[in-house]
């Protein structure tokens, strides 16, 4: 009985440490999401309130559970893909003004704020989805 609890311990802890012994880059998850390096790091910048930005900036290669979290904090770009504001802009049938008007009345709602929205040409996945909300 014993034996059969510690031949499980040993399978749990070897598939633990092959999961967070898999590395991506951080291209590869740029990619994923349609995106470059750079636009992928300004919503770890912006966007992303959970994930260390100068820890970030220092490492080269993500972890399994570094690649889940990003992917919890900017949505899966499966489901909704990343949107420009210009694609935005084509969602909501409106003008460019009246998005900036109704991020400005919506910041808390959104999780954003003006500089955030003013420094991203690109919206990840999760935010895309909550600003044509927002717009109706």
């Amino acid at each position: 009985m014993y034996f059969f609890f510690f031949l499980l311990l040993i399978l749990i802890i070897f598939f633990i440490s092959i999961r967070l012994a898999i590395k991506w880059t951080k291209q590869e998850v740029a990619c994923y999401y349609g995106v470059c390096k750079k636009t992928l790091g300004k919503w770890v910048l912006h966007c992303s309130p959970n994930i260390n930005f100068e820890g970030w900036n220092k490492v080269r290669k993500l972890n399994f559970l570094e690649v889940v979290l990003i992917h919890h904090e900017f949505g899966c770009p499966e489901e909704n893909r990343a949107l420009t504001k210009g694609e935005i802009l084509q969602k909501c049938e409106t003008y460019y003004h009246t998005v900036r008007q109704n991020i400005s009345l919506n910041l808390e709602r959104l999780g954003m704020s003006k500089i955030t929205y003013s420094s991203l040409d690109i919206f990840p996945p999760k935010l895309s989805l909550r600003i044509v909300e927002v717009m109706g």
